[in-house]
């Protein structure tokens, strides 16, 4: 089964193959090796090592502990990255069938839930990952659905659980904003992705080169959403309309070029292989009269020899970038 099919491939292996007490076990033998000699005491069910420690400032000691959950957390919150991961890129390319996939997660968490029963009551973390994973897909991608996807925690000792469930940060889910979503009908490849921390930035930093290239005189004309959809891997519908001229007064396609030039190789939006940038500029811009750009397989040949005719105007936008 590929790997994007199975998003929580890593957590059913970890509890149906006992790996948490096989981490745990490796966990306390490390500990043992490396605080030999300073052990207090060892809890073996939790994975728990209490150990002498010294504190530098005064030559005072006291006692440490090193706990086997904050280590399985950290290893929690890497995989559910990468569970998150997989469910994006099979949901943005299935826009067709999609909800089936995600709805059948359901089944998978219900299954995590009763097969690793135990282990939960013993470190609660792991049904923060699946909790975690259930919101995760609800807010994003089934919020707008009449249907959620709805695990099942009868099988647990909740009581047991209560201060978990009511007081737990779910600090290993971290779920995007929804302002990251991309309906997976909005979705394009073809669009470029700006580099930046999260989309709320990328929308900052987009309106601001929106607004030099749209400064009089003018590089651009299109609206401000339909800029911002070109660099976020989403659809375009009218295009940017290209509107630098070179010394022919024909629209400068050398010039468009040395633009997508300068962003690609200073890394402001995800690296473009040179061989894709014709079909990503044919499908996002257009020349001053709205029209499909032509040649620019020779225009990017010669925006490769020299420096196009009006690149003054480029580079003083980029000095403000």
């Amino acid at each position: 089964m590929e790997s994007n099919k199975a998003p929580l491939r890593y957590f059913e292996d970890l509890l149906e193959y006992n790996k948490v007490n096989e981490l745990k076990d490796n966990f306390i033998k490390n500990g043992k090796e490396k605080f030999e000699g300073y052990i207090e005491t060892i809890d073996s069910s939790k994975g728990i090592i209490i150990y002498l420690n010294s504190y530098h400032e005064d030559g005072a000691k006291g006692t440490s502990i090193a706990s086997f959950e904050s280590t399985l957390t950290n290893i929690l919150r890497a995989e559910f990255q990468k569970s998150k991961s997989l469910i994006d890129d099979f949901v943005l390319n299935n826009s067709d069938k999609y909800l089936q996939y995600l709805y059948h997660q359901q089944k998978t968490l219900q299954y995590l839930i009763n097969r690793g029963k135990s282990e939960i009551m013993v470190f609660p973390v792991l049904l923060n990952l699946i909790l975690g994973v259930q919101r995760y897909i609800n807010e994003k991608y089934l919020y707008n659905q009449e249907k959620k996807i709805n695990v099942d925690l009868s099988n647990l000792d909740t009581d047991q659980l209560s201060a978990f469930l009511e007081f737990s940060n779910l600090e290993t889910v971290d779920i995007s904003n929804k302002k990251d979503y991309i309906n997976p009908e909005d979705y394009s490849a073809l669009s470029f992705s700006w580099d930046s921390l999260d989309h709320s930035q990328r929308i900052d930093q987009l309106t601001h080169l929106y607004s030099l290239l749209t400064a009089n005189p003018p590089v651009i004309q299109c609206s401000q959403d339909e800029f911002i959809n070109a660099f976020s891997q989403r659809k375009v519908i009218h295009g940017i309309k290209w509107l630098l001229k070179g010394k022919n007064g024909d629209v400068s396609k050398s010039t468009l070029f040395y633009f997508v030039d300068f962003l690609n190789r200073e890394s402001y939006i995800n690296t473009v292989p040179y061989s894709e940038l014709n079909k990503r500029i044919e499908y996002i811009f257009r020349d001053n009269k709205g029209e499909v750009l032509k040649n620019l397989r020779q225009s990017k040949n010669t925006s490769k020899e020299s420096v196009p005719f009006g690149y003054e105007r480029l580079d003083s936008i980029f000095s403000q970038l």
